[in-house]
């Protein structure tokens, strides 16, 4: 029982020797060696104590695995834009075989364009002015064309109180009143009551004024 007794202490002893030597720190190695910089082969180091292990686990390679990554994101990327592409040109051609020419009416664009021309413009310029209100010069008109082309509208039927042709009463108080034949021309220039200047017709000179009131006296006898 003695003997079975020293056997079970000296082999416990020897496997606690084992296992403190193999808990025990490198002494003399040299800082990589003892920190596990080294990559022996079954050799696991941890803050400096050293452990054998019968089998060593190893990753992949990180290079390899972040390469794979990138390709797959390459990929993923350019099929992505391809099918956006084709989404595109297939919308494309489906809205050009919706949408037909239809005919341009040209009668209608030309009277909205019409509408949307301005009913007038601003005149600032002097000059300008008086070239739109310059009267393009025409042959001379006789008496007799004068009343029939202008003074007829009103002496004809004494409209508006207008002496009317043939009233000889009329005529003889209007000419005595102002003047004469050139009294009554110089009012029919500047305008009587509601006639305006000149009958309404700024082209009209002053012979051919005198030779409309001559005209009338003429038709009136007096």
């Amino acid at each position: 029982m003695a003997a079975h007794d020293a056997i079970f202490h000296s082999g416990m002893a020897a496997r606690l020797a084992l296992r403190i030597a193999a808990l025990q720190p490198d002494v003399g190695l040299d800082p990589a060696a003892r920190f596990g910089h080294n990559n022996a082969p079954g050799v696991e180091r941890h803050g400096g104590l050293r452990f054998d292990n019968a089998v060593q686990l190893t990753d992949p390679e990180p290079q390899a695995v972040s390469a794979n990554n990138d390709q797959n994101f390459v990929k993923t990327v350019f099929g992505v834009i391809v099918a956006l592409v084709a989404l595109t040109v297939v919308i494309l051609i489906v809205a050009t075989l919706l949408s037909g020419k239809e005919p341009v009416d040209t009668a209608a664009v030309q009277k909205l364009e019409s509408r949307l021309n301005p009913i007038g413009h601003e005149i600032t310029d002097p000059e300008e002015f008086k070239k739109l209100t310059a009267v393009a010069p025409h042959a001379p008109l006789s008496g007799a064309q004068v009343v029939a082309q202008v003074c007829t509208a009103c002496h004809s039927a004494g409209v508006l109180g207008a002496p009317k042709i043939g009233d000889k009463a009329a005529w003889s108080a209007r000419k005595v009143a102002d003047g004469g034949v050139e009294g009554l021309a110089a009012s029919a220039e500047k305008g009587k009551n509601s006639m305006p200047a000149r009958g309404g017709r700024a082209d009209l000179s002053d012979d051919e004024i005198k030779g409309a009131v001559q005209e009338m006296l003429k038709q009136t006898g007096v």
